[in-house]
């Protein structure tokens, strides 16, 4: 039984970071990819209370939205950073190749 008072922030916490991780996502912005971040950052307090009030079906759905949250980072952090960095080497290597012919 998780005690009233830790029960409520993390409801309020939730509320909050699943509500705002929605509407920044949803934004037109090249910012929108920070809602993925904060959504993210929610899943350990959905996790934890679905678990411990037993509600197995909604730790299940925590799960896959842990995942959901999970893809949204690889497509719009870390994939373009990893593209970035493979693109830098290239063109650093080409520029070595091309300096050996003269």
């Amino acid at each position: 039984m998780i005690d009233p008072f830790i029960s409520a922030l993390l409801q309020a916490f939730i509320a909050l970071t699943g509500a705002v991780a929605f509407w920044i996502v949803l934004r037109p912005q090249a910012w929108s990819r920070w809602g993925y971040l904060l959504g993210f950052a929610g899943q350990p307090a959905w996790l934890y209370v679905t678990f411990s009030s037993g509600q197995f079906g909604m730790f299940v759905v925590s799960l896959a939205w842990t995942l959901i949250w999970g893809q949204g980072i690889w497509e719009q952090w870390l994939l373009p950073a990893f593209k970035m960095a493979v693109e830098k080497e290239l063109t650093a290597r080409a520029r070595n190749q091309e300096r050996r012919w003269f």
